[in-house]
């Protein structure tokens, strides 16, 4: 998939995730009002109303073939999908041999105070190690995943998640990763994912 070949919905698409992003953030931490909060709430049963119109059919494949772009593969993923209001906004681009998944967290992915839920980074890292796979051309199914909480990971800190293959032993692949505030490693993890033994197709 390239920009060019996108249906032109899909930025407007985009646009309305991203809000909706912002909605959940606002939404965890909603004052004790409750006159304003069931006006609102009839507000959203109206909106959902509307938008339940024009749903239905993804804009998009739910699975792309590798085309350079990490973020195109896998869309509607609940760990990184841009077209996806439920998953952190992160922003996954190759350099050199490794994935570099960028994202700051918000009050929507909190677990201790002040810090991301240990699962939010679980999933992330799952997500980003898979994309890992498919850029090198070893995609398959994630058989374990170990993640190391070295130090609390922030919110409202711009993080980085850096992937890569460790090892490949027949049809199991080793990779590593680990999650970075500035130059502090907050989280690491290995997994092991199985390998499909098949050509990867690629987009033009």
């Amino acid at each position: 998939m390239t920009e060019s070949k996108q249906p032109p919905a899909v930025p407007k698409i985009e646009a309305l995730i991203n809000t909706l992003r912002k909605t959940l953030e606002i939404s965890v931490t909603l004052d004790n009002k409750p006159r304003e909060l069931e006006s609102i709430q009839k507000d959203l049963e109206d909106l959902n109303k509307s938008l339940q119109e024009i749903s239905g059919n993804s804009a998009l494949n739910r699975h792309y073939p590798y085309d350079r772009n990490p973020n195109h593969v896998l869309p509607y993923s609940p760990a990184t999908g841009y077209m996806n209001p439920i998953a952190p906004d992160v922003n996954v681009v190759e350099k050199d041999d490794r994935l570099v998944g960028h994202v700051t967290f918000g009050k929507t992915y909190e677990g201790p105070p002040k810090s991301v839920h240990g699962s939010i980074v679980a999933s992330v890292y799952d997500q980003v190690l898979a994309l890992t796979n498919i850029a090198n051309g070893t995609a398959g199914p994630t058989a374990n995943l170990n993640i190391n909480y070295l130090k609390p990971t922030p919110l409202y800190r711009p993080l980085r998640f850096e992937c890569w293959v460790d090892r490949i032993e027949g049809k199991k692949v080793f990779l590593a990763g680990e999650c970075y505030d500035g130059d502090t490693v907050v989280t690491n993890c290995t997994g092991l994912f199985i390998r499909i033994l098949s050509p990867i197709q690629y987009s033009d």
